[in-house]
């Protein structure tokens, strides 16, 4: 009888180096909780966005493409009038992404950033095998050449709520950084140095309201008002981060040892029905404070809730057997 490969991606890998539980729930059963499923969503479509416009140099291409993504969706589950509970979610707004989109690429021509575009390795997908049997895949969202010293670099963009002092260092030891930049050799069968990463703030923008004199009202930071600095409030940031041979083959077979455990955690759990005996390291590193399946934990882990407490969404970032 043969064995079928494991197809195993960073987040799948990262979710089980903390907790076999989030492993086994998210990526192997595939539920997830509803922030994380917004958040998710409305990374896609910026993604969908920017591959459009990195493969066509055409902003309002690209927003055309965001909106066909992520309109539709953003009206049905983004509430337009949000409860003192949902505020929470009103960044996600069609009207808030489209402008933060729309204002990054005002600010970013292609033919000024500080890396050259290859419209053909744009948005590639990926799968190499790592082992016999154990396949890293993925999808990268561009490799690119930077223009000072013509290094080859994977261009990776981030979404993310907010920016906090130590996000650009936390990309020097990205196991996901680093396994893009080993599948970028495969593919090009050269020296591929590290990355860039776009990061995009995906934050609620101020309101435009008015005084009762027709006036907007001043923006607290910045001491305008806010119809002349709403945009300013955009968030942005570049990282870059490099990879030598050591860290590489450090991460290869790293990989390899964590996929191992995953084969054999699937094969001990092929269903939720011994969900309650899975293992949840995460607590000893005070990593459930920041768990989607934090409170369905606490509770005890009843499967039969799990309609009620989780959204069920496999993950399937990158389809590898059918590219």
């Amino acid at each position: 009888m043969t064995t079928q490969p494991l197809y195993v991606d960073n987040s799948t890998l990262s979710a089980l180096a903390a907790c076999d539980m989030r492993a086994l729930l998210r990526f192997v059963h595939g539920w997830t909780s509803s922030e994380e499923s917004m958040a998710l969503q409305t990374g896609i479509a910026i993604h969908t966005a920017l591959e459009v416009y990195f493969k066509t140099s055409q902003p309002l291409t690209a927003l055309k493409a965001f909106r066909e993504a992520y309109q539709a969706w953003a009206d049905e589950h983004v509430p337009a009038n949000p409860t003192d509970e949902q505020r929470w979610v009103v960044k996600y707004s069609f009207d808030n992404v489209r402008d933060i989109l729309k204002t990054w690429l005002r600010r970013h021509p292609l033919d000024q950033e500080p890396y050259k575009v290859f419209p053909d390795l744009v948005e590639v997908g990926f799968a190499f095998p790592l082992a016999e049997d154990i396949i890293f895949y993925g999808r990268y969202d561009a490799i690119v050449e930077e223009r000072t010293s013509g290094q080859l670099m994977v261009l990776d963009h981030k979404t993310t709520g907010q920016f906090t002092s130590d996000w650009a260092q936390a990309f020097r030891t990205s196991t996901q950084i680093t396994g893009y930049t080993w599948a970028a050799m495969q593919l090009l069968g050269k020296r591929v140095a590290g990355a860039i990463i776009n990061g995009i703030q995906i934050s609620k923008l101020p309101d435009l309201l008015q005084n009762k004199d027709g006036s907007f009202r001043k923006c607290r930071e910045h001491g305008l008002g806010v119809d002349e600095c709403r945009l300013t409030h955009v968030k942005e940031s570049l990282a870059i981060t490099q990879r030598t041979p050591e860290q590489i083959a450090q991460w290869q077979a790293g990989t390899i040892k964590l996929a191992r455990r995953l084969q054999k955690l699937i094969a001990k759990h092929p269903t939720l029905d011994t969900l309650g005996d899975v293992q949840t390291q995460g607590m000893y590193a005070n990593a459930c404070r920041w768990c989607d399946f934090r409170a369905f934990c606490e509770v005890g882990r009843p499967v039969d809730r799990l309609p009620q407490m989780l959204t069920y969404r496999p993950w399937k970032p990158y389809e590898p057997k059918g590219n």
